[in-house]
This record gives C-alpha cells, structure tokens and sequence, in this order.
C-alpha cells in the first residue's frame, strides 16, 4: 500500500512540474535569468500569447526573488502586455506567492525598443513557427 501512495505522489508530483518547462534564454546585466515556457506558446496571426519567468540575483524590494509572467505580444508593433503577473518568495517560481499576484485588469500595450530584455523576448517568440 506505501509503494502505491509512493507512485501516486511521484505521478501527480511529476505532471504538475511537467506543466511548466522553463528554458533559459539569457541573463540580463543586473544578474536576472529570463527564462521561457515553449510549450504556453499560442499564435492567432502576428499575435503571440507566452509564459516567461525572471529569476532575480538578489530579492527585489518585496522580498520576491522570481516572477512568472503570462504575456502578450504585437509582433508587428514590437509591443506587449502583461495578462497575468505572479510573484514568488524563492527562484524558479517556487516558494510562496506574493502579494499582489494575479490577472491584472485592464492591460496597457507597451512599446519595446529593440535592445532591452523585453525586446530580446519579442524577437524571439515572434520569430518562433508554429
């Protein structure tokens, strides 16, 4: 009866962190890692829904050291906008969430010149084919 709780616990452990598969992409000049979720990836014409993360080096001012950020991006207008932000106390979106995460209402576009973190991230998913 153990070895069967045991492989329960495995499987369903497993599945849950199969959900999520974060690869990494680059690491920015403060020490932030970027990393990216291929597998949350939709596309409908030049627009790209995916799920990227952001470990930081050290905790940010509210004590959070990863975020995990459901985006959107305009691949024709170089422009995003955050769906879904989720905070976490420890790296690689683990530990307990922080306040503050969650949907957010009402998302602004937001334009992203091309040399920064988040133009790097738009290049890339836009260059992805499904």
């Amino acid at each position: 009866m153990f070895k069967f709780f045991f492989t329960l616990i495995f499987l369903l452990d497993f599945q849950i962190s199969a959900k999520a598969k974060f690869d990494k992409l680059f690491s920015g000049k403060d020490g932030s890692i970027f990393y990216i979720d291929f597998q949350t990836l939709s596309k409908n014409q030049e627009m790209r829904i995916i799920t990227i993360m952001i470990d930081f080096l050290n905790p940010n001012e509210n004590g959070d050291l990863s975020r995990t950020i459901k985006r959107e991006i305009n691949c024709n207008e170089f422009m995003y906008r955050d769906l879904e932000v989720n905070f976490f106390k420890d790296n690689l979106g683990k530990g307990k969430l922080s306040r503050g995460s969650g949907s957010i209402n009402n998302p602004k576009w937001i334009y992203s010149p091309p040399g920064g973190s988040s133009g790097a991230i738009i290049k890339i998913v836009c260059n992805i084919n499904l």
